[in-house]
């Protein structure tokens, strides 16, 4: 064998191990060092050092070439990930629901308006809140493809929602009148075939439009893969799911087993989380919108505005809650944003008008109808406080020095968990980054009454019941038992 020089024998002690990427030369120095270092008595007997080293040293893996979020897919995935976002006309998102756009111009006439995520993203690194910059990017290159949906007008990152098996990324879109009535009818036929099962009867109609649904919501699970459209949220849905706290799976289509029973899957429990994670902590800074003047004043406006003259304060100013408001309108015990109160019709044999309005002054009203509604843009500081005497809001700094030139104020609920809001320099940004759970004792719902027993006595009947009425057979089946005993017939003739 030859003998080997001094440079080949170093090359043969650098070489890497393939299960951990450890060289020979690289542990020996560790042990040495850790032999120097520590000084034991019996230097010689570094058997068990070395293992201990082996096994407790940390290795430093160099890194795959794409980033950890793409790392299980294949290289076919990832070539069509990279191709679809360097076309623009393109939208990846479920074929079942809108259809790809095709036609140059009319995707690049599409004006949408999409928050500015990168440089928000920043600012809530600031106080430690968001997510990475790989996770940040993809985000960012998804608003851009849903940006390139026709009837999309806004678009904006609502957060990522933790599941046991897969998580949720969550994005709010705003769609044309136009666009909004050529999807409705289509998709909640296709909704309402698809999950009527179990369903217990609603009798308060949704809002279509406006409300709750206000705006459309976006799923995937990963940024980058096909984004579904949620369906709108029912008042029933919400109703129901302000009585459950269950974590989501990650899977849009599973049953959300839990008592009283939901009416739909997990895609419309989702669907109803946000709308109250949405109504209760979306805030924005105080005096940046405004409700315009209504022109019938037993219908006063619905929508605010943004106020022009608005002037961004300054950090010591926001760090108060007394100078942010709630931008989302209330969601009141029906479920809905509006009270919605039935048409009471007279019943028959009442033919006098004076006896329908006294029968609707005996009615009491209900807890929907005595219900307190706070005004719109209320001011977070009067929210209740959380059942054992904590504030649902407080608000921090990125630095604790004052006197800092660029400083950020943060916005953050303890009702839930995970929602922050921050100010920046055009106006506010908000995220949600959580589990999608309220932080309120969970108090289960109690069980139905019991049923009544029987009223009448009970008697002891002697009385055998009626013997059964055979069935007559058909004639095909007279036919067969025909034939069936002349067969039996001539086999005992036979024997």
């Amino acid at each position: 064998m030859e003998a080997l020089t001094t440079e080949r024998a170093l090359a043969y002690l650098q070489t890497r191990s393939t299960t951990n990427g450890d060289s020979v030369l690289t542990h020996l120095t560790h042990l040495i060092q850790t032999i120097v270092d520590s000084r034991p008595q019996n230097a010689i007997d570094v058997l068990e050092t070395s293992l201990l080293l082996k096994q407790t040293r940390l290795i430093v893996d160099e890194g795959p070439s794409l980033p950890r979020l793409w790392k299980e897919k294949n290289a076919a995935d990832v070539k069509m990930f990279i191709e679809l976002f360097s076309s623009p006309t393109k939208a990846w998102v479920d074929s079942e629901v809108v259809d790809e756009q095709a036609d140059t111009e009319e995707s690049s006439s599409n004006d949408c308006k999409i928050d500015n995520l990168l440089s928000d993203s920043t600012c809530f690194e600031a106080v430690g809140v968001g997510l990475g910059h790989t996770e940040i990017y993809f985000i960012v290159l998804t608003l851009k493809q849903l940006g390139g949906i026709k009837g999309v007008s806004t678009a904006r990152f609502f957060g990522k929602f933790f599941g046991t098996s897969s998580n949720y990324y969550v994005f709010e879109t705003k769609i044309t009148e136009d666009a909004q009535e050529e999807t409705t009818d289509a998709e909640g036929e296709k909704n309402e075939k698809k999950h009527s099962w179990g369903r217990p009867h609603e009798t308060i109609p949704p809002e279509k439009g406006g409300g709750a649904n206000a705006n459309v919501y976006w799923v995937c699970s990963k940024p980058g893969e096909k984004l579904y459209r949620l369906p709108d949220v029912t008042p029933l849905q919400i109703k129901i799911a302000r009585s459950l706290k269950k974590f989501l799976t990650g899977n849009l289509n599973g049953e959300v087993s839990a008592y009283p029973p939901f009416p739909g899957v997990e895609e419309n429990f989702l669907r109803a989380q946000i709308a109250r994670i949405s109504a209760a902590t979306l805030v924005a800074p105080k005096g940046l919108f405004k409700v315009p003047e209504a022109e019938d004043e037993e219908e006063p406006a619905s929508e605010i505005v943004r106020d022009d003259e608005w002037v961004s304060p300054t950090p010591a100013e926001l760090g108060t809650l007394e100078a942010w408001v709630h931008k989302n309108p209330y969601i009141n015990l029906q479920g809905r944003c509006s009270l919605y109160i039935p048409e009471k019709d007279a019943e028959e044999g009442q033919e006098a008008d004076e006896e329908v309005e006294e029968d609707q002054k005996e009615s009491l009203p209900t807890a929907e109808e005595q219900e307190s509604i706070p005004e719109r843009l209320a001011s977070i500081d009067n929210d209740s406080n959380i059942s054992w005497g904590l504030k649902p809001w407080s608000v921090t700094f990125s630095s604790s020095v004052p006197a800092l030139k660029h400083q950020i104020v943060c916005v953050r609920s303890f009702l839930w968990p995970g929602a922050y809001a921050i100010a920046t320099p055009s106006g506010f940004s908000n995220i949600y980054v959580g589990w999608g759970l309220k932080n309120v004792a969970y108090v289960p719902p109690a069980p139905p009454p019991v049923l009544k027993e029987y009223e009448t006595n009970l008697v002891e009947s002697t009385e055998l019941p009626p013997l059964p009425i055979p069935e007559e057979p058909q004639a095909g089946e007279q036919e067969e038992g025909q034939a069936e005993d002349e067969q039996a017939e001539e086999e005992e003739d036979a024997d």
